[in-house]
């Protein structure tokens, strides 16, 4: 019905099913066909169709799409199938009726911090298993309809300059490192650590359709050793003076809390040894 529709529209898609014969292309009624429709979008979930399979003797098809993320174009495609005895036979089509279609794309209403693999990450040279060097920061773009838009250019950039911090990723004739929204809208900053301690932020950036910039941060990334020093290395306990002369098993609690040079918690997963001179700990 419309061959260039708004984001998230819905439209009626029909085919004629016709006799070439003389290239009179005349309306083929009173026999049952079956019409296949698909196209690229519907493939990977964009888009969708009320139905994929239409049977008819009115040699007319009609189904309805709903464009329900993708943007720019989509090929839609009608592949004609003969019945007998009440069975479609989808060996081979018997023709196939190809379109085109654009869809603009639709309002940009948010960008928005979404997670992060890792909130600390180590210095250069010192990472291990759970304090890698680089984490990755995903934001996710959305539409006027709260809805994740694909295909989205979304530029990336870091709050603290003094933390020789670096970005991943293609850069623009800006120098800034640029990438685009996936198919769920999520778009991902690879942030590697350099050789300072400090906090950084990734900044996002996108355009609005009509002009003006979208503009959001992700939470703070600590760049750290991760390695426990003494000066950050404390023991503390619930009791200093349990029951012990004549009664065994008084438990006592003791809590360590330690931290890096730079005073920093040091990764979950880090290994404290206890040594008690009496009892059991």
């Amino acid at each position: 019905s419309e061959s260039d529709i708004a984001a998230r529209q819905t439209i009626e898609v029909a085919v004629n099913i016709v006799d070439t014969k003389d290239g009179l292309n005349t309306l083929i009624t009173g026999t049952e066909y079956a019409v296949n429709f698909d196209s690229v979008c519907v493939k990977d979930g964009r888009s969708s169709f009320d139905k994929e399979q239409v049977r008819t003797t009115s040699g007319v098809a009609k189904v309805y799409y709903t464009a329900s993320g993708c943007t720019v174009s989509d090929t839609i495609n009608a592949a004609l199938y003969p019945v007998e005895n009440n069975v479609v036979d989808t060996t081979s089509s018997i023709s196939v009726a190809t379109d085109t279609i654009n869809i603009e794309l639709p309002q940009v209403n948010s960008i928005e911090y979404q997670d992060m693999s890792s909130r600390q990450i180590a210095l250069q040279g010192i990472s291990f298993t759970a304090l890698p060097e680089v984490t990755e920061v995903n934001f996710i773009v959305k539409d006027e309809f709260n809805q994740p838009i694909s295909g989205k250019e979304v530029t990336f950039s870091l709050s603290n300059k003094s933390v020789d911090a670096t970005l991943s990723g293609d850069i623009d004739s800006d120098g800034e490192v640029v990438a685009s929204t996936n198919a769920n809208g999520v778009v991902t900053a690879y942030v590697n650590s350099g050789k300072s301690h400090g906090l950084v932020s990734v900044l996002a950036t996108t355009s609005k359709n009509g002009g003006g910039v979208l503009r959001t941060q992700s939470f703070g990334i600590s760049i750290t050793t991760g390695i426990p020093v003494q000066p950050s290395f404390s023991l503390a306990l619930d009791n200093y003076n349990p029951r012990g002369w004549n009664a065994n098993g008084e438990i006592v609690t003791a809590t360590v809390q330690l931290a890096d040079r730079f005073h920093n918690p040091v990764p979950d997963g880090t290994v404290v040894n206890f040594l008690a001179d009496g009892g059991i700990i």
